[in-house]
This record gives structure tokens, sequence and C-alpha cells, in this order.
């Protein structure tokens, strides 16, 4: 499932993401989760990143669920 985690948290938190699952973050723009991916990968993470992040994933008329 998916956990919103802001990144002034995730050092503390990266205890609680799978060791055994890919992981993939998106944020608005890619900057951000740029840095999330480089930190979860440092932790020995299998980790994926959205190219473009929701921006441009909604700029391509893909669908996207607001909850």
């Amino acid at each position: 499932g998916a956990r919103n985690m802001p990144l002034e948290e995730l050092s503390r938190s990266l205890n609680l993401l799978p060791t055994d699952q890919n992981i993939l973050v998106y944020d608005r723009l890619p900057k951000r989760s740029r840095e999330v991916a480089r930190l979860i990968s440092e932790s020995g993470r299998k980790v994926f990143q959205l190219k473009g992040g929701l921006a441009e994933w909604a700029a391509r008329k893909f669908p996207l669920e607001v909850k």
C-alpha cells in the first residue's frame, strides 16, 4: 500500500519501509522524490522514481485518484 512520508521524517522512518519489496517514490515535482529515492537506495532497498512526478503524470492524462 501507499504511505505518505515527508522528506523531513524519512531518516527516522526508514525502518518502516519493506526490505523485500520494490518501492516507488513520487511527488508533485521530481526534485524531492529524487532525494528520497537516493536516501532509500542508500539503505539497501530497491527503489524507483516516477519520472516527471505527478505533475507530468496528470499532464499526460494518466489516471489519478485523489482521496
